[in-house]
């Protein structure tokens, strides 16, 4: 059972008339003393603190041990009231409260300016109910508190508080939809029967706000109106739906298009005989195409916890000669478990991936598409002829991963009779055949439970309830600005609040300190929910979900002389974003030095969890799951392309279930040559990809870690710092990175890494020669410094992988060593959820290994 408390001083934040905002210590949570780790720098620790932590910080100003959901204490001086049946003309008193956030605000503020800030602060209560702002809550550097005396803005006690920007709909205002309503026959029957219709206009709901292109490359985006059933967000209509994989017929005849099979030749099914190693039920086909007989088959086997497949097209039959890897092939292949899976190129002579199927050319898997044909990167055809049954289809969007598994984008559509669809622009990377896509915002895509269609014209709302809508809370997102704007403030507390249900974000604040949002909830915003810039500020206990961008975005500290920003997000729930913003969009986003997140369950998204940037950040016992859903080439946390982003410790914590539709989900990714990371006493399990990566950077530290479930091996890494250039404004161009911070609040503040604070911080950073010339072409563009060492590693396909980009040789630049191989680590139960290491656990006879405190990790 975990008994870990929240740290922060809970007696005084969330109690009003409460002393001063006393933050975290990062150098008090940092972490176990890796000193006796061999071939380990004790001083390269990210330069924090090695301290334990014991669950209980004795030292933190007496306060109170709570959980983070314990009842709250009761009030203290109130000085302010707020209640729905309030009014803004009264005086605020509990006899007669304000009716709205912005008045009792303004009464804070009046009350500083006239009468200076009472000793042990100000502070507002908020009454149970629903308050809705048709404009934003502002708050200025005139709102501070100061220490010793916060303004705190928090619910009554065992009362839920919602300052939302949307507009109720009452269940009862849903009617059947009628056979006499045009929208009728463009349904299926079972659409029919069960869609449910609102006239939104009739009930004064008349702006329904305007849609933006978006993906990876947006920030900030502001979307239309949406529908929240509880405080989750329903899906606009769409084909396919989500997670849709249609059935297949595995005796069907096959078609493999591409490259000498040209747009399609027909393979016949010849059973599931000789399928090489194995006989599991997989076909085989043969097909006759240039004159020559050709053969579509497979080899099958079972290692890392993962199966393999790899599809082969050869003149040889497998039935004359059955195994992996037939004489003269001319092959293509691809990894997996689907029956027909697009071959990606192995070798041989095909130019492009081959479409190789048993199904329908609109064949869903996964709640993607493939696109068939592309004309050029703004003109592709939709697959089938689905799009035929389609009466208007001028309200058209498509979304998709069309070029990079890495990158998506969303954009409105045109289609023409031939089903091609043109775009108003150019995704991000371009386009082109088979990249996985849907489109949405379709009225005859109302197909299933949870789904909904906005008719702006004629100003109804039609939707299919997932349930019963009893007395559901439903709501349409209104406002197109954030929810809370604060500028400037100082010791001010969030407590106990319920922010929901806007077209923007939540919560944007700019050059604060000592900020402090405890036990609040952030819900049902259509951008990205929080960016908070500054210093001692941040999230403690709370929950952030239902998000169409990034969660959480931390920035502060400055890279220039290293000072921490101190920012944290603790104990928090952190679930279901990039709704819409499908990559780059993220849980936590961390740029600039020193913020702390630590004591998270970060989960159920279809890209990263962690994306950071800069300097001295500290992950720490969090728990990270489903994330990386769908993507390629990502992990759960991620950074990269920056020899100066150093100081990061990733240590105590859970990655598990990290499992991406399109393969290539990491654990710990440490791309294009970032550097100076140590990641140490982490758990990964079930894990797609690699555990750890390294993609060329020196110095990286990854030990004393217990690997189990990795699909494919422990650690990879390669050397391809040494493609880096000299290229003014490049991102290769890894020595001016270092002369710059590249963060967005600072972009091109100058650095110099071989002067201090730098030099002594990162010793071996400063003997990196500051001059491209000095570099290119030498073993400063190895990955030299790094170190694999003390893991426990089972059940993984294998070890250590070695990549070739930039030169083959990774493994001669690192120090392994202390390791163990294929040992079962004997957790606790693991089965049970309880990954705590027996007290036989070969782990634990590994030098410098110490136990890792898996009943603190995640929220407390």
């Amino acid at each position: 059972m975990r008994i870990f408390f929240c740290l922060m001083l809970l007696s005084t934040l969330v109690a009003c008339g409460g002393g001063s905002v006393n933050q975290l210590d990062a150098g008090s949570d940092a972490g176990l003393d890796a000193g006796a780790d061999a071939g380990l720098d004790a001083g390269a620790d990210a330069g924090l603190d090695a301290e334990s932590d014991a669950g209980l910080d004795g030292a933190d100003g007496g306060q109170v041990e709570t959980g983070c959901w314990a009842e709250a204490p009761a009030l203290g001086a109130v000085h302010f009231w707020v209640a729905t049946d309030g009014d803004d003309e009264d005086d605020g008193s509990e006899q007669s409260p304000f009716a709205s956030p912005q008045r009792a605000a303004l009464a804070v503020r009046e009350h500083i300016a006239n009468q200076g800030l009472p000793e042990g602060g100000l502070c507002v209560v908020f009454r149970e109910g629903e308050y809705t702002l048709t404009a934003t809550w502002t708050l200025s550097a005139e709102d501070s508190g100061q220490a010793g005396s916060l303004v705190t803005y928090r619910a009554y006690p065992g009362e839920t508080v919602r300052i939302t920007g949307s507009a109720p709909l009452d269940a009862s205002w849903f009617e059947t939809l009628s056979p006499s309503d045009p929208v009728w026959g463009r349904l299926s029957p079972e659409a029919s029967a069960a869609v449910r219709v609102v006239d939104l206009s009739g009930h004064g709901i008349t702006d329904y706000g305007t849609k933006q292109a978006r993906g990876a490359h947006s920030w900030n985006a502001s979307w239309s109106l949406e529908l929240l059933v509880e405080d989750e967000i329903m899906d606009l209509a769409r084909w396919p739906n989500r997670g849709q994989t249609d059935p297949v017929d595995p005796e069907a005849d096959a078609l493999v298009a591409g490259d000498i099979f040209g747009s399609g030749t027909d393979f016949a099914y010849l059973g599931t005989e000789a399928t090489g190693n194995a006989d599991d039920g997989y076909a085989n086909y043969m097909g006759s195409a240039d004159g020559r007989s050709w053969y579509l088959y497979h080899c099958t086997w079972a290692w890392g916890g993962a199966t393999h497949r790899y599809w082969w097209v050869s003149e040889i039959d497998p039935r004359d000669q059955a195994n992996c890897w037939p004489s003269e092939i001319q092959a293509w292949g691809a990894s997996g478990t689907d029956p027909l899976p697009v071959l990606s190129v192995l070798f041989g002579s095909a130019a492009d991936p081959l479409m190789a199927r048993n199904r329908p050319e609109n064949y869903a898997k996964d709640g993607f598409l493939r696109i068939p044909e592309v004309a050029s990167d703004t003109r592709f055809r939709l697959p089938g002829q689905r799009h035929e049954g389609w009466l208007d289809p001028a309200t058209l969007w498509v979304q998709g991963l069309f070029y990079n598994y890495w990158a998506d984008d969303s954009l409105p559509a045109s289609l023409d009779a031939g089903g091609w669809v043109d775009l108003p622009e150019e995704p991000a990377y371009g386009t082109r055949n088979l990249q996985p896509m849907a489109v949405f915002n379709v009225l005859e895509e109302l197909d299933s439970p949870g789904e909904y269609f906005v008719d702006e014209t004629r100003g109804l709302l039609f939707f299919w309830p997932p349930e019963d809508l009893g007395n559901a809370r439903i709501r349409v997102s209104m406002l197109e600005t954030p929810i809370l704007q604060i500028d400037g403030v100082s010791h001010v507390l969030f407590e106990g609040l319920v922010f929901s249900g806007s077209r923007q974000g939540l919560l944007r604040a700019h050059d604060v300190s000592q900020l402090t949002f405890q036990r609040c909830r952030f819900l049902a915003a259509s951008g990205d929910a929080i960016t908070i810039t500054g210093a001692q500020s941040g999230l403690n206990c709370c929950e952030v979900g239902q998000v169409g961008g990034q969660a959480i975005r931390l920035r502060g500290g400055h890279r220039s002389d290293l000072s921490h920003s101190e920012n944290f997000v603790t104990h928090c729930d952190i679930h279901h974003f990039g709704i819409w913003d499908r990559t780059y969009h993220v849980g936590v986003k961390a740029e600039g030095c020193g913020h702390e997140i630590t004591h998270n369950r970060i989960h159920h998204a279809p890209h990263t969890a962690i994306l950071f940037s800069g300097n001295d950040h500290l992950i720490r016992l969090n728990e990270i799951d489903h994330v990386v859903h769908e993507s390629n080439d990502a992990g759960a946390i991620y950074s990269g392309r920056d020899w100066g982003y150093r100081g990061t410790l990733i240590e105590h914590n859970y990655f598990h279930d990290i499992d991406s539709v399109f393969g290539g989900a990491h654990g710990v990714y440490l791309d294009d040559a970032v550097s100076g990371m140590e990641v140490r006493g982490n758990i990964f399990s079930r894990i797609h990809g690699h555990a750890t990566m390294s993609g060329g950077g020196r110095d990286n530290l990854v030990h004393h870690n217990v690997i189990v479930h990795i699909q494919r091996s422990a650690h990879y890494s390669d050397r391809r710092a040494r493609t880096s250039n000299d290229t003014p404004g490049d991102s290769w161009n890894l020595i001016e990175r270092l002369q710059r911070s590249n963060e967005s609040y600072e972009w091109g503040s100058p650095l110099n890494h071989q002067a201090e604070p730098w030099a002594s911080a990162y010793p071996l950073l400063a003997l990196i020669p500051d001059d491209f010339a000095s570099v290119a072409d030498s073993h400063w563009q190895d990955p030299e410094g790094c170190v694999f060492s003390g893991n426990l590693a089972w059940d993984t396909e294998s070890f250590f992988t070695e990549g070739s980009w930039g030169g083959t040789g990774a493994q001669e630049f690192y120090v392994v060593e202390n390791n163990v191989q294929g040992e079962d680590p004997r957790f606790i139960d693991e089965s049970g959820g309880d990954l705590n290491l027996a007290a036989d656990s070969p782990a634990l006879s590994i030098p410098g290994f110490v136990p890792i405190p898996f009943d603190l990790i995640g929220p407390q």
